[in-house]
């Protein structure tokens, strides 16, 4: 089930944009890969809770748990999820705030993910 949302409401004003927008979100959140799609949604809303984004927040809670992501994580917050994507915390941290001080070590983090 598909939702309009208010970022579709206002890209839909820019037919081509929008569709490369949500060609490629589809792809990101729902297309293969080896990473599972509820821990896509978690770690978007790691993302989005680096800067306290409340609706978005809650849309990616709603797809994370559609999507059968552990209610317990939404809950207990990163204490409760998987220790893999505790790993991730300060990678996020510096993509939201530094990404200029990213270094390979960092994005190392990544491939433990796929372990």
């Amino acid at each position: 089930m598909y939702s309009v949302t208010n970022l579709d409401l206002l890209l839909s004003k820019y037919p081509s944009y929008w569709a490369d927008f949500s060609n490629f979100n589809a792809t990101l959140m729902l297309g293969n890969g080896p990473i599972l799609q509820e821990w896509r949604y978690y770690l978007a809303i790691m993302a989005a809770s680096r800067y306290d984004c409340e609706p978005l927040i809650g849309f990616l809670e709603c797809k994370f748990q559609e999507h059968h992501g552990n209610p317990a994580w939404l809950i207990g917050g990163l204490d409760a999820s998987d220790r893999k994507l505790k790993k991730i915390t300060q990678l996020n941290a510096l993509l939201a705030h530094q990404p200029w001080a990213i270094s390979p070590d960092h994005i190392a983090v990544l491939f433990y993910l796929l372990l």
